[in-house]
Protein backbone atom coordinates (compact mmCIF):
# COMPACT_ATOMS: atom_id res chain seq x y z
CA UNK A 1 0.00 0.00 0.00
CA UNK A 2 3.08 2.20 -0.38
CA UNK A 3 2.16 5.85 -1.64
CA UNK A 4 4.43 9.20 -0.90
CA UNK A 5 6.46 8.15 2.69
CA UNK A 6 6.58 10.69 4.86
CA UNK A 7 8.40 8.94 7.61
CA UNK A 8 10.36 5.28 6.82
CA UNK A 9 11.12 4.76 10.41
CA UNK A 10 8.67 6.14 13.17
CA UNK A 11 10.80 4.29 15.69
CA UNK A 12 13.46 7.34 15.40
CA UNK A 13 11.50 10.52 16.22
CA UNK A 14 14.07 12.70 17.82
CA UNK A 15 15.90 13.81 14.53
CA UNK A 16 14.15 16.41 13.13
CA UNK A 17 16.53 16.33 9.97
CA UNK A 18 14.46 13.53 8.87
CA UNK A 19 11.59 15.51 7.91
CA UNK A 20 13.42 18.48 5.99
CA UNK A 21 16.52 20.10 5.52
CA UNK A 22 15.50 23.14 6.29
CA UNK A 23 19.10 24.60 8.41
CA UNK A 24 19.79 27.15 5.65
CA UNK A 25 17.18 29.02 6.29
CA UNK A 26 17.65 30.13 9.40
CA UNK A 27 19.16 32.62 8.68
CA UNK A 28 16.67 34.24 6.42
CA UNK A 29 15.50 37.73 7.48
CA UNK A 30 12.35 36.86 8.88
CA UNK A 31 11.22 40.65 9.59
CA UNK A 32 10.77 41.55 6.02
CA UNK A 33 7.08 41.49 4.59
CA UNK A 34 8.07 41.43 1.16
CA UNK A 35 10.12 39.80 -0.78
CA UNK A 36 13.98 41.43 -1.95
CA UNK A 37 12.97 42.80 -5.49
CA UNK A 38 17.03 43.36 -5.79
CA UNK A 39 17.50 39.44 -6.29
CA UNK A 40 16.22 37.80 -9.02
CA UNK A 41 12.55 37.15 -9.04
CA UNK A 42 12.35 33.47 -8.35
CA UNK A 43 14.70 34.02 -5.93
CA UNK A 44 13.41 36.31 -3.76
CA UNK A 45 9.54 34.59 -4.01
CA UNK A 46 11.04 31.46 -3.09
CA UNK A 47 13.07 32.83 0.06
CA UNK A 48 10.17 35.08 1.35
CA UNK A 49 7.57 31.67 0.92
CA UNK A 50 10.20 29.69 2.56
CA UNK A 51 10.69 31.79 6.00
CA UNK A 52 7.51 30.33 7.60
CA UNK A 53 8.70 26.89 6.97
CA UNK A 54 12.00 28.27 8.98
CA UNK A 55 9.89 29.59 11.64
CA UNK A 56 7.69 26.39 12.04
CA UNK A 57 11.11 24.51 12.34
CA UNK A 58 12.40 26.86 15.19
CA UNK A 59 8.79 26.30 16.64
CA UNK A 60 8.57 22.93 16.33
CA UNK A 61 11.61 22.56 18.30
CA UNK A 62 12.10 24.92 20.53
CA UNK A 63 8.12 23.40 22.10
CA UNK A 64 9.43 19.99 22.11
CA UNK A 65 5.96 19.40 19.23
CA UNK A 66 9.06 16.91 17.23
CA UNK A 67 7.70 13.61 18.03
CA UNK A 68 4.04 14.16 17.27
CA UNK A 69 4.79 16.77 13.86
CA UNK A 70 6.21 13.58 12.39
CA UNK A 71 3.67 11.20 13.35
CA UNK A 72 1.19 13.85 11.97
CA UNK A 73 2.91 14.12 8.72
CA UNK A 74 3.14 9.96 8.70
CA UNK A 75 -0.71 9.50 9.10
CA UNK A 76 -1.25 11.82 5.99
CA UNK A 77 -0.72 8.84 3.34
CA UNK A 78 -3.42 6.15 5.50
CA UNK A 79 -5.37 8.97 6.07
CA UNK A 80 -5.50 9.96 2.15
CA UNK A 81 -6.13 6.19 1.86
CA UNK A 82 -9.16 5.59 3.30
CA UNK A 83 -10.83 8.96 1.98
CA UNK A 84 -9.66 7.72 -1.51
CA UNK A 85 -10.85 3.73 -0.71
CA UNK A 86 -14.67 4.36 0.85
CA UNK A 87 -16.57 1.60 2.46
CA UNK A 88 -19.24 -0.40 0.06
CA UNK A 89 -22.53 0.01 0.95
CA UNK A 90 -25.31 -2.73 0.05
CA UNK A 91 -28.18 0.12 -1.11
CA UNK A 92 -31.04 -2.31 -1.04
CA UNK A 93 -30.35 -4.13 2.74
CA UNK A 94 -29.99 -0.36 4.12
CA UNK A 95 -33.35 1.06 2.24
CA UNK A 96 -34.87 -1.91 3.74
CA UNK A 97 -33.47 -1.16 7.04
CA UNK A 98 -34.95 2.37 6.76
CA UNK A 99 -38.68 1.13 6.54
CA UNK A 100 -38.02 -1.33 9.00
CA UNK A 101 -37.27 1.53 11.53
CA UNK A 102 -39.73 4.00 9.76
CA UNK A 103 -42.94 1.29 10.72
CA UNK A 104 -41.12 0.31 13.87
CA UNK A 105 -41.14 3.56 15.02
CA UNK A 106 -44.75 5.05 14.06
CA UNK A 107 -46.20 1.00 15.62
CA UNK A 108 -43.96 1.42 18.88
CA UNK A 109 -46.12 2.62 21.78
CA UNK A 110 -42.76 3.50 23.71
CA UNK A 111 -41.74 6.84 23.10
CA UNK A 112 -38.31 6.47 24.16
CA UNK A 113 -38.29 2.92 21.28
CA UNK A 114 -40.10 5.33 19.11
CA UNK A 115 -37.61 7.56 19.31
CA UNK A 116 -35.00 5.36 18.95
CA UNK A 117 -35.88 3.68 15.70
CA UNK A 118 -37.00 6.88 14.19
CA UNK A 119 -33.40 7.87 14.45
CA UNK A 120 -32.18 4.19 13.15
CA UNK A 121 -34.34 5.55 10.10
CA UNK A 122 -33.11 8.76 9.72
CA UNK A 123 -29.37 7.87 10.15
CA UNK A 124 -29.82 5.19 7.20
CA UNK A 125 -31.78 7.69 4.69
CA UNK A 126 -29.04 10.15 5.76
CA UNK A 127 -26.11 7.25 4.53
CA UNK A 128 -27.71 6.42 1.73
CA UNK A 129 -27.14 10.06 -0.05
CA UNK A 130 -23.81 9.80 0.30
CA UNK A 131 -23.51 6.52 -1.66
CA UNK A 132 -21.73 7.40 -4.93
CA UNK A 133 -23.84 6.02 -7.94
CA UNK A 134 -21.08 4.63 -9.97
CA UNK A 135 -18.91 3.09 -6.84
CA UNK A 136 -22.08 1.86 -4.47
CA UNK A 137 -19.24 3.06 -1.49
CA UNK A 138 -19.00 6.30 0.88
CA UNK A 139 -16.41 8.25 0.68
CA UNK A 140 -15.73 10.32 4.12
CA UNK A 141 -14.08 12.84 5.22
CA UNK A 142 -11.04 11.76 7.65
CA UNK A 143 -9.45 14.70 9.86
CA UNK A 144 -6.39 13.31 11.84
CA UNK A 145 -6.46 16.54 13.59
CA UNK A 146 -10.28 17.24 14.44
CA UNK A 147 -10.47 16.92 17.93
CA UNK A 148 -8.18 18.65 20.90
CA UNK A 149 -6.90 14.87 22.25
CA UNK A 150 -6.02 14.23 18.17
CA UNK A 151 -8.59 11.81 17.97
CA UNK A 152 -10.12 11.41 13.85
CA UNK A 153 -13.15 13.05 13.47
CA UNK A 154 -15.11 11.84 10.59
CA UNK A 155 -17.57 13.14 8.63
CA UNK A 156 -19.96 13.84 5.18
CA UNK A 157 -21.05 11.12 6.52
CA UNK A 158 -19.98 10.01 10.26
CA UNK A 159 -19.10 6.75 10.37
CA UNK A 160 -18.28 7.00 14.42
CA UNK A 161 -21.62 6.77 15.64
CA UNK A 162 -23.68 4.03 13.08
CA UNK A 163 -25.41 2.35 14.90
CA UNK A 164 -25.06 -1.86 14.94
CA UNK A 165 -28.06 -3.03 13.17
CA UNK A 166 -26.91 -0.40 10.07
CA UNK A 167 -23.54 -2.20 9.93
CA UNK A 168 -24.86 -5.10 8.20
CA UNK A 169 -25.40 -2.79 5.14
CA UNK A 170 -21.60 -2.29 5.28
CA UNK A 171 -20.55 -4.87 3.08
CA UNK A 172 -16.96 -5.81 1.16
CA UNK A 173 -16.35 -6.64 -2.71
CA UNK A 174 -17.14 -9.65 -3.96
CA UNK A 175 -13.95 -11.82 -3.55
CA UNK A 176 -13.58 -10.02 -0.41
CA UNK A 177 -14.10 -9.72 3.28
CA UNK A 178 -13.96 -7.03 6.24
CA UNK A 179 -11.44 -7.01 8.42
CA UNK A 180 -12.18 -4.87 11.82
CA UNK A 181 -8.85 -5.03 14.75
CA UNK A 182 -9.77 -3.25 17.87
CA UNK A 183 -7.52 -2.41 20.36
CA UNK A 184 -8.46 -3.96 23.48
CA UNK A 185 -8.52 -1.13 26.59
CA UNK A 186 -6.57 0.56 24.67
CA UNK A 187 -6.83 4.03 27.73
CA UNK A 188 -6.34 1.27 31.02
CA UNK A 189 -3.36 0.18 29.45
CA UNK A 190 -2.85 3.76 28.98
CA UNK A 191 -2.98 4.38 32.43
CA UNK A 192 -1.10 1.53 33.28
CA UNK A 193 2.14 2.92 32.12
CA UNK A 194 1.68 6.79 33.09
CA UNK A 195 0.86 5.26 36.81
CA UNK A 196 2.90 2.37 37.18
CA UNK A 197 0.35 1.38 39.32
CA UNK A 198 1.19 -2.19 40.59
CA UNK A 199 -2.49 -3.82 40.24
CA UNK A 200 -2.77 -2.06 36.44
CA UNK A 201 0.35 -3.26 35.19
CA UNK A 202 0.27 -6.92 36.79
CA UNK A 203 -3.15 -7.02 35.15
CA UNK A 204 -1.85 -6.29 31.46
CA UNK A 205 1.67 -8.19 32.12
CA UNK A 206 2.64 -12.40 33.10
CA UNK A 207 -0.18 -14.58 33.63
CA UNK A 208 -2.73 -11.99 33.97
CA UNK A 209 -2.89 -10.21 31.15
CA UNK A 210 -6.04 -11.59 29.82
CA UNK A 211 -7.60 -10.33 33.38
CA UNK A 212 -11.04 -8.27 33.02
CA UNK A 213 -10.13 -5.13 34.37
CA UNK A 214 -13.81 -4.02 34.65
CA UNK A 215 -14.74 -7.48 36.67
CA UNK A 216 -11.45 -6.84 39.21
CA UNK A 217 -12.48 -3.08 39.93
CA UNK A 218 -16.18 -3.97 40.85
CA UNK A 219 -14.71 -6.45 43.33
CA UNK A 220 -12.31 -4.38 44.56
CA UNK A 221 -14.48 -1.55 45.41
CA UNK A 222 -17.35 -3.93 46.57
CA UNK A 223 -15.19 -6.30 48.48
CA UNK A 224 -16.24 -9.56 46.74
CA UNK A 225 -14.94 -12.27 45.15
CA UNK A 226 -13.83 -11.85 41.29
CA UNK A 227 -15.76 -14.84 40.22
CA UNK A 228 -19.35 -13.47 42.55
CA UNK A 229 -19.40 -10.15 40.28
CA UNK A 230 -22.29 -10.12 38.39
CA UNK A 231 -22.58 -8.87 34.67
CA UNK A 232 -24.58 -6.33 36.38
CA UNK A 233 -21.26 -5.34 38.79
CA UNK A 234 -19.16 -5.70 36.31
CA UNK A 235 -20.91 -2.47 34.02
CA UNK A 236 -22.28 -1.11 36.55
CA UNK A 237 -19.79 -0.73 39.07
CA UNK A 238 -16.41 -1.63 37.73
CA UNK A 239 -16.75 -0.08 33.94
CA UNK A 240 -18.74 3.00 35.17
CA UNK A 241 -15.78 3.69 37.56
CA UNK A 242 -12.98 2.78 35.38
CA UNK A 243 -14.08 5.35 32.77
CA UNK A 244 -14.95 8.18 35.55
CA UNK A 245 -11.41 7.92 36.39
CA UNK A 246 -10.26 7.99 32.90
CA UNK A 247 -12.76 10.79 32.24
CA UNK A 248 -11.90 13.04 35.26
CA UNK A 249 -15.32 12.72 36.70
CA UNK A 250 -16.59 13.52 40.22
CA UNK A 251 -18.80 12.53 42.59
CA UNK A 252 -21.57 14.04 41.49
CA UNK A 253 -21.47 13.13 37.83
CA UNK A 254 -20.58 9.21 39.12
CA UNK A 255 -23.87 9.51 40.89
CA UNK A 256 -26.12 10.29 37.80
CA UNK A 257 -24.27 7.99 36.07
CA UNK A 258 -24.94 4.80 38.18
CA UNK A 259 -28.03 6.20 40.13
CA UNK A 260 -26.82 6.63 43.25
CA UNK A 261 -26.44 9.38 45.77
CA UNK A 262 -23.54 11.36 45.73
CA UNK A 263 -22.15 10.39 49.22
CA UNK A 264 -22.25 6.54 47.92
CA UNK A 265 -20.71 7.51 44.58
CA UNK A 266 -17.71 9.26 46.87
CA UNK A 267 -17.16 6.43 49.10
CA UNK A 268 -16.57 4.09 45.49
CA UNK A 269 -14.03 6.75 44.13
CA UNK A 270 -12.44 6.79 47.43
CA UNK A 271 -12.40 2.36 47.48
CA UNK A 272 -11.20 2.67 43.71
CA UNK A 273 -8.24 4.70 44.74
CA UNK A 274 -7.51 3.02 47.87
CA UNK A 275 -7.23 -0.25 45.31
CA UNK A 276 -5.24 1.91 42.99
CA UNK A 277 -3.18 4.12 45.19
CA UNK A 278 -0.68 5.46 42.13
CA UNK A 279 -3.92 6.37 39.89
CA UNK A 280 -4.42 9.14 42.31
CA UNK A 281 -1.12 10.28 42.96
CA UNK A 282 -0.70 10.54 38.71
CA UNK A 283 -3.80 12.23 38.30
CA UNK A 284 -3.15 14.74 41.29
CA UNK A 285 0.11 15.22 39.58
CA UNK A 286 -1.52 16.12 36.53
CA UNK A 287 -3.38 18.39 37.56
CA UNK A 288 -0.89 20.24 39.29
CA UNK A 289 0.91 20.47 36.23
CA UNK A 290 -1.72 22.04 34.62
CA UNK A 291 -2.57 24.54 37.06
CA UNK A 292 1.53 25.87 36.87
CA UNK A 293 1.70 25.39 32.73
CA UNK A 294 -1.86 25.62 31.68
CA UNK A 295 -1.00 22.66 29.50
CA UNK A 296 -0.66 19.45 29.08
CA UNK A 297 0.99 16.72 26.24
CA UNK A 298 0.68 13.25 25.85
CA UNK A 299 3.08 10.86 25.59
CA UNK A 300 4.16 12.08 22.25
CA UNK A 301 4.20 15.84 22.78
CA UNK A 302 0.74 16.21 21.54
CA UNK A 303 0.06 19.50 23.97
CA UNK A 304 -3.54 21.06 25.08
CA UNK A 305 -3.66 24.48 26.40
CA UNK A 306 -5.90 25.05 29.51
CA UNK A 307 -6.79 28.35 30.40
CA UNK A 308 -9.12 27.90 32.69
CA UNK A 309 -7.48 25.81 35.22
CA UNK A 310 -7.20 28.65 37.54
CA UNK A 311 -10.54 30.18 36.30
CA UNK A 312 -12.65 31.90 38.94
CA UNK A 313 -15.55 30.14 37.78
CA UNK A 314 -15.51 26.36 39.85
CA UNK A 315 -17.67 24.72 37.04
CA UNK A 316 -15.25 25.84 34.65
CA UNK A 317 -11.89 25.03 36.92
CA UNK A 318 -13.14 21.60 37.15
CA UNK A 319 -13.93 20.88 33.49
CA UNK A 320 -10.54 22.04 32.64
CA UNK A 321 -8.90 19.97 35.12
CA UNK A 322 -11.15 17.19 33.70
CA UNK A 323 -9.98 17.75 30.40
CA UNK A 324 -6.21 17.81 31.78
CA UNK A 325 -6.49 13.83 32.92
CA UNK A 326 -8.41 13.03 29.84
CA UNK A 327 -6.43 14.63 27.03
CA UNK A 328 -3.52 12.49 28.32
CA UNK A 329 -5.16 9.45 28.22
CA UNK A 330 -7.39 9.56 25.22
CA UNK A 331 -4.63 11.59 23.59
CA UNK A 332 -2.27 8.92 24.16
CA UNK A 333 -4.49 5.97 22.76
CA UNK A 334 -5.13 8.00 19.54
CA UNK A 335 -1.33 8.73 18.58
CA UNK A 336 -0.93 4.96 18.96
CA UNK A 337 -3.82 4.37 16.93
CA UNK A 338 -1.93 6.65 14.43
CA UNK A 339 1.14 4.95 15.29
CA UNK A 340 -0.54 1.51 13.88
CA UNK A 341 -2.25 3.41 10.94
CA UNK A 342 1.03 4.13 9.48
CA UNK A 343 2.39 0.84 10.24
CA UNK A 344 -0.36 -0.82 9.07
CA UNK A 345 -0.18 1.14 5.59
CA UNK A 346 3.48 0.21 5.17
CA UNK A 347 2.77 -3.37 5.80
CA UNK A 348 -0.83 -4.59 3.78
CA UNK A 349 -0.16 -5.51 0.68
CA UNK A 350 -1.67 -3.42 -2.81
CA UNK A 351 -4.88 -6.13 -2.32
CA UNK A 352 -5.90 -4.62 0.61
CA UNK A 353 -7.41 -1.14 1.69
CA UNK A 354 -8.31 0.83 4.24
CA UNK A 355 -11.36 1.86 5.06
CA UNK A 356 -12.21 3.30 8.22
CA UNK A 357 -10.81 4.55 11.68
CA UNK A 358 -13.23 4.84 14.55
CA UNK A 359 -10.93 5.44 17.46
CA UNK A 360 -9.13 2.63 18.46
CA UNK A 361 -10.27 0.24 16.04
CA UNK A 362 -9.18 0.22 12.16
CA UNK A 363 -11.98 -1.56 9.11
CA UNK A 364 -9.56 -3.21 6.19
CA UNK A 365 -11.34 -4.65 3.13
CA UNK A 366 -9.18 -7.71 1.89
CA UNK A 367 -9.08 -10.76 -0.60
CA UNK A 368 -10.79 -13.66 1.11
CA UNK A 369 -8.32 -16.36 -0.09
CA UNK A 370 -5.72 -14.26 2.39
CA UNK A 371 -8.29 -12.92 5.03
CA UNK A 372 -6.25 -15.45 7.65
CA UNK A 373 -3.03 -14.15 6.67
CA UNK A 374 -3.99 -10.69 6.68
CA UNK A 375 -5.30 -10.70 9.81
CA UNK A 376 -2.50 -12.03 11.61
CA UNK A 377 -0.37 -9.52 10.17
CA UNK A 378 -2.95 -6.76 11.10
CA UNK A 379 -2.95 -8.28 14.78
CA UNK A 380 1.19 -8.24 15.39
CA UNK A 381 1.31 -4.72 13.35
CA UNK A 382 -0.68 -3.61 15.25
CA UNK A 383 0.43 -5.30 19.01
CA UNK A 384 3.45 -3.71 18.16
CA UNK A 385 4.26 -1.23 20.87
CA UNK A 386 5.09 2.18 19.78
CA UNK A 387 8.61 4.18 21.17
CA UNK A 388 8.54 4.42 24.98
CA UNK A 389 5.09 2.74 25.76
CA UNK A 390 5.42 0.14 28.58
CA UNK A 391 2.62 -1.87 28.63
CA UNK A 392 1.40 -4.89 26.24
CA UNK A 393 -0.94 -4.26 23.77
CA UNK A 394 -3.27 -6.66 22.88
CA UNK A 395 -5.71 -6.28 19.96
CA UNK A 396 -8.64 -8.37 19.00
CA UNK A 397 -9.48 -9.23 15.20
CA UNK A 398 -12.32 -10.22 13.95
CA UNK A 399 -13.63 -10.91 10.32
CA UNK A 400 -16.76 -11.26 8.04
CA UNK A 401 -18.75 -10.28 5.29
CA UNK A 402 -20.14 -7.27 6.75
CA UNK A 403 -19.05 -4.88 9.15
CA UNK A 404 -21.86 -5.87 11.97
CA UNK A 405 -20.24 -9.79 11.03
CA UNK A 406 -17.25 -8.34 12.24
CA UNK A 407 -18.84 -8.00 15.73
CA UNK A 408 -19.94 -11.34 16.34
CA UNK A 409 -17.63 -13.56 18.75
CA UNK A 410 -18.46 -17.14 17.60
CA UNK A 411 -17.32 -19.49 15.18
CA UNK A 412 -14.09 -18.88 13.72
CA UNK A 413 -13.74 -15.17 13.06
CA UNK A 414 -11.35 -14.02 15.95
CA UNK A 415 -7.86 -14.43 15.51
CA UNK A 416 -5.07 -15.67 18.16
Amino acid sequence: MNGTNYTDDLDDLDDLDDLDDLDDLDDLDDTDDEPDRTKKPYVADTEWALRPASQLRRRIRDEGLTEVYKLELAVIDPTIAMMENGIRVDTDRLNKLADFFDQKAAKSLCRRRANQCSSRCSTAKGLLKHVHPDTSRIYCTFDPLGTETGRFTCKNPSLHSVPAELKQAFIADPGHLLIEADFSQIELRVLAHFSHEPSLIAAFTGDEHEVDLHCRTAARVLQIEESKVTKEQRNGYGKMLNFAILYGQGAAGLSRTLGTSESEAKGRIAAYFSSYPQVQQWKQIVEQQAMESHEVRTLYGRRRTLPDVDSRDTSRRRSALRQAVNTVIQGTAADINKFSLVRLYNSLPETCRLLVTVHDSVLIEVPEDDVETIAKLVKNVMQTPPPKFSVPLVVDVQYGRTWADCKKRTGNTGVK
